[in-house]
């Protein structure tokens, strides 16, 4: 813990940690449900629904609260309740404020930021929340959190925080070209807009085994901006790396192949790393000759000749 200027207390990194670096292997002092079926009274309107089911929510999740070790106990009932004027109980405020699911007494201490540096993963083995270096962390940086949709706007993700009485003064959110730049393109605001919307677009084509010129294109650009707004975090990298990996695979580009793999396979926080289609991928290197991709952007025995995919694969089917 230490003292950060203008911003109060945060966790700071005691030494440098590098990208994909375990930071922190927490299990969670509690685990709440989002809701429960109770039997309702047919006279009550939906908002006697609502605060009916939060009570018998507070009443059950109470039963388990008391089952916990005395120091358990004391740790979770410390944890922020912003929730305290609408109705919810002390254990429902709690756990309102971490949007339900797993209480975490560590992580909670990290400080909100539109850019983290930091990804959980929840690993159900060791029933814990791994949390990870999204980027190479200097000695001192404070290590900070994603709370909202960083993807929304400035003005949204301040309004998303507002019940938790705090507004965010990370740097994104401090950008003042938002107000005072003419130009939207150069805002940050305006590239998150374009990574969704790109990212909406085509996210059936991440899905695909296949590659085209045009998407590989795009993903150079969307790249450079993740980069930039420091989006490691998101699913969204992840997708673009790798495929941006198999594009040099079907390039037959083996050495640009292995410096996107070197990224892909740091990706820890990401639970799509483990599967076995990036497992295969990964383990395909270094020539990567053998990988089904190997080449197939690029007309057979004429190197550097790009072969339009869909009629690739009307050939093949043919």
């Amino acid at each position: 813990m230490a003292d950060i200027p203008g911003k109060g207390a945060g966790l700071v990194s005691k030494r440098a940690l590098k990208m994909d670096e375990l930071i922190l292997d927490e299990r969670p002092l509690f685990v709440c449900a989002r809701g429960m079926s109770v039997a309702v009274p047919p006279t009550f309107t939906p908002a006697q629904v609502g605060q009916y089911q939060l009570q018998k929510l507070e009443e059950y999740c109470e039963i388990a609260i008391n089952r916990m070790r005395p120091e358990a106990k004391t740790a979770f009932m410390a944890l922020w309740n912003c929730h305290k004027e609408d109705g919810s109980g002390p254990i429902m405020g709690i756990c309102k404020c971490f949007q339900y699911g797993a209480m975490r007494r560590l992580i909670f201490f990290y400080r909100p930021s539109c850019s983290p540096n930091t990804a959980p993963r929840f690993h159900m083995r060791s029933f814990s929340y791994r949390l990870y270096a999204v980027r190479n962390i200097a000695a001192g940086e404070e290590l900070t959190f994603q709370y909202t949709d960083v993807k929304s706007s400035t003005e949204k993700r301040q309004a998303a925080l507002k019940p938790y009485d705090f507004v965010c003064a990370c740097t994104t959110c401090k950008d003042t070209t938002k107000v005072s730049c003419e130009d939207p393109r150069s805002t940050s605001d305006w590239r998150r807009s374009v990574l969704t919307g790109f990212y909406a677009a085509r996210k059936e084509q991440f899905k695909s085994p296949s590659v085209d010129e045009k998407l590989l294109d795009e993903c150079c650009m969307m790249i450079e901006l993740i980069l930039r707004e420091g989006l490691e975090h998101l699913p969204m990298y992840f997708d673009v790396v790798r495929l941006l990996m198999q594009g040099c695979v079907a390039n037959g580009d083996a050495p640009g192949a292995r410096e996107w793999a070197a990224r892909l396979e740091k990706c820890y926080w990401d639970e799509n790393r483990d599967t076995e289609e990036v497992m295969e991928l990964l383990k395909s290197g270094p020539a990567y000759r053998k990988h089904p991709l190997w080449r197939t952007l690029v007309e057979p025995g004429v190197p550097g000749r790009p072969l339009n995919m869909t009629r690739m694969l009307e050939q093949s089917t043919a």
